[in-house]
């Protein structure tokens, strides 16, 4: 490709990605909480029980994603694209890996090998990263919106990098698990996270796994933190640079769906959980539609009972502690991590502690995607426990698990 074609492809590009992006915008908007409300109470029988079977769930994820990484991330940009395609480049699997490896992946000079042809529409396109790299990523690319319709990649592999988590389509939160085999020089193999939407520069989360560097395949197993996304799927992206100039080499990217990241119609329902004298209260919220919907539970009981929740509700919990929360995740395996950033006043007794842990796991658990939750404070689940005179770090589980 020359270098006026190659200016055309990039605007050309460039040109497409502004208009799914406008599609999107006007396709769905997602806003922040703005305002919360009270819509009713239950009394629970005996405190501790867990609100599970009466509280209101969190929206269920899609229960068909999805699949493509990039250059589209929803049926609705494939229809975009069917209704005014341009110069059609989408429709061909050689081109659409090309583009994916130069915009997506940063390739310098990518130069596809060998293009394979699959059933139900899928292709693989095996690509280096310049000619003479002796590196391949192949690049696997779908068509969508039918027999006809353009190709999007869902996912690439590489010889050296061997990914065993996450797997392919696979909820996680933060951190996200890093677990497989590479080889790269001194082992080094850098890993973004990115959501849809975001190309080579940006990321939720960047970091390096070490595999080995002598030429045999080396295990590695980490995690990553993220910031929270706000998009319901992305991929994590293992890649490894160059020496010399730091260019791309080679690529396996990962599709994955983040965890409370399903786009809710409506108003958001879910619990926060209070005293009466001896008795714990549920209380109903509404918030405005978001993506975090276990935050947002968190955000609500750390802020304590509201004035039309009554004068006789108490709880370790008020305006004094409603900036304590420094981080919430849900990790794949069920999972929650709530991290406290301070703590709680007067909350380190035995009866306060009682109640605050009492508060916190009825709230956490009325999502039944949650099977365990780990507290912290600053960072340190031990910290938290022993901020309570509780011991050292503990999980909690579910009750009745």
């Amino acid at each position: 490709m020359n270098e006026t074609a190659q200016r055309r492809t990039i605007v050309g590009v460039a040109v497409l990605l502004a208009a799914l992006a406008i599609a999107a915008v006007v396709a769905v908007s997602i806003t922040a909480p703005t305002d919360e409300t009270t819509t009713s109470t239950t009394t629970l029988p005996e405190a501790g029980l867990s609100p599970s079977t009466t509280a209101v769930p969190a929206a269920p994820a899609p229960s068909e994603p999805f699949a493509g990484i990039w250059p589209f991330t929803s049926d609705r940009q494939v229809d975009v694209y069917r209704a005014d395609p341009g110069t059609g480049m989408f429709f061909n699997a050689e081109a659409t890996a090309l583009e994916f490896a130069r915009v997506y992946l940063g390739m310098p000079e990518p130069l596809a090998t060998t293009v394979a042809t699959g059933s139900g529409g899928t292709a693989e396109v095996a690509v280096r990263a310049r000619g003479r790299s002796p590196m391949v990523t192949r690049v696997q690319v779908r068509r969508f919106g039918g027999a006809e319709g353009p190709y999007a990649v869902v996912g690439t592999t590489t010889d050296n990098i061997r990914i065993d988590r996450p797997t392919s389509g696979e909820l996680v939160g933060s951190p996200v698990p890093l677990k497989g085999q590479g080889r790269a020089f001194e082992g080094n193999i850098e890993v973004e996270v990115r959501q849809d939407g975001q190309a080579r520069g940006s990321f939720l989360g960047r970091g390096i796994v070490t595999g080995r560097g002598d030429g045999e395949l080396g295990p590695f197993n980490a995690v990553l933190s993220i910031k929270a996304p706000t998009a319901a799927a992305g991929a994590v992206v293992f890649l490894t640079t160059s020496a010399e100039d730091g260019a791309v080499q080679e690529a396996t990217v990962v599709r994955v769906l983040f965890s409370e990241a399903a786009p809710t119609a409506g108003r958001v329902r879910f619990a926060v959980f209070f005293h009466r004298g001896e008795q714990l209260v549920r209380f109903d919220r509404e918030v405005a539609p978001t993506l975090a919907v276990l935050r947002s539970a968190l955000q609500s009981l750390l802020r304590g009972p509201l004035p039309a929740d009554g004068p006789d509700v108490s709880s370790p919990f008020s305006e004094r502690t409603a900036d304590l929360l420094a981080g919430v995740a849900l990790q794949s395996d069920g999972t929650a991590v709530v991290d406290l950033g301070a703590e709680v006043p007067n909350a380190s007794t035995s009866a306060a502690s009682r109640l605050l842990l009492d508060e916190l796991d009825s709230t956490v658990f009325q999502f039944p995607t949650v099977t365990r939750v780990e507290y912290r404070l600053r960072g340190s689940c031990d910290a938290f426990w022993e901020w309570l005179q509780l011991g050292g770090c503990r999980i909690s589980e579910r009750p009745g698990r």
